[in-house]
């Protein structure tokens, strides 16, 4: 379904489910304003993860079986993370990149690894990581998510780059009926937007990632002449692959790439693009007075909207439950159980590019 350049569009589709056959971006919604998606459901005929049952395990090794007529065994570099599921527990474990595997007989795989599952535990290949979201929202202006089902996806749920307001009501990220995973890796993602992120009254389970992760981007910078810098994301993912800029007016900070302290602040004079290049050029209104770029990172805290998470329930994911690098938050009434690492992080995440410092968090009334 694509939604390029649509305006005050909204599509009802209580009880309809879109079985897929293939990898899809399922819907894209780009240059739109005022758009409406109700009641969908999104769900794939062959499930891009295999999974099965562990029937021999040792402190190097481990052989499973599975289901020939359900799922395929892919021994190539689209072949992803390995997950184990408990079924007493009812809850994901343990993710980590696959190491040697073999099919030793139809459907059954010997893999080489020092993790030693438990005997009847499931494990959870994926196939794909980051591939495309089931549905993207990029560059568009109020947008509205209700009613909607992701069961699976080899991508990421939902991913909003650049965009202004963004409302989730009741969005269900969870495996289907007899599966232990749902989405590949984020429930949901959002990039550099603004205005108000509304994230509320939804479920996540089994997601191989977090439920949410909003962050903006420390960029590299390069001269351009003067008052100018080209600026880059280096070693973080680009999930929306598409370039990530800035708007005149909005205001850049520069800091030290050691330990954070902030340089300076910069108004934004110009912006250049490219996509052919994949470049972007900014003009500031003052030079950027520092020996060397090298030593400092750049970014937009004009591009940091307010969130609000509310009345959410969690179970058995990978990962963080709520990630968030955004100011005036509120998380609140969220029920949060079984997540493989921290419930809610509060990040300015340096290393993995993705900023910045969350200010003004109010965390009240959930259950962990």
């Amino acid at each position: 379904l694509d939604l390029k350049d649509c305006n005050q569009t909204t599509i009802k589709a209580h009880g309809a489910t879109l079985f897929l056959h293939g990898w899809y971006e399922v819907i894209t919604i780009q240059g739109a304003k005022d758009i409406n998606i109700e009641g969908i459901s999104i769900l794939y005929n062959r499930p891009p993860s295999t999974i099965g049952r562990i029937v021999k395990s040792t402190e190097e090794w481990f052989e499973a079986e599975f289901d020939t007529d359900r799922y395929r065994f892919i021994d190539n570099k689209v072949t992803g993370r390995l997950h184990f599921f408990d079924p007493v527990r009812n809850r994901l474990y343990t993710g980590r990149r696959t190491t040697k595997k073999e099919l030793i007989a139809p459907g059954k795989i010997r893999f080489e690894t020092k993790t030693a599952p438990a005997l009847g535990d499931y494990f959870v290949l994926r196939h794909g990581g980051h591939y495309r979201p089931a549905i993207m929202v990029k560059e568009c202006e109020n947008v509205t998510f209700r009613d909607v089902k992701i069961h699976s996806q080899p991508g990421m749920g939902i991913v909003g780059h650049l965009t202004k307001n963004i409302m989730i009501d009741n969005l269900q990220v969870v495996p289907e009926v007899g599966s232990v995973i749902s989405s590949n890796t984020d429930a949901t993602h959002f990039t550099s937007c603004s205005g108000t992120i509304t994230i509320q009254n939804s479920k996540f389970k089994g997601q191989g990632d977090d439920c949410t992760n909003i962050h903006g981007y420390y960029y590299r910078m390069y001269p351009e002449g003067d008052n100018k810098v080209e600026i880059r994301i280096e070693g973080a993912d680009l999930h929306a692959l598409s370039l990530d800029y800035p708007q005149i007016g909005d205001t850049m900070v520069v800091i030290n790439n050691k330990n954070m302290s902030e340089q300076g602040r910069y108004m934004v004079h110009s912006v250049d693009t490219s996509s052919v290049d994949w470049k972007v050029v900014i003009g500031l209104d003052k030079n950027i007075d520092v020996e060397s770029l090298d030593n400092y990172y750049m970014w937009n805290y004009s591009r940091f909207p307010k969130v609000r998470i509310y009345n959410n329930s969690v179970h058995s994911h990978l990962a963080r439950s709520f990630l968030i690098k955004s100011r005036d938050v509120i998380i609140a009434k969220n029920c949060i159980l079984n997540s493989t690492i921290t419930a809610i992080k509060l990040g300015a995440e340096l290393s993995w590019r993705e900023s910045g410092p969350a200010e003004n968090v109010l965390v009240e009334e959930n259950y962990i």
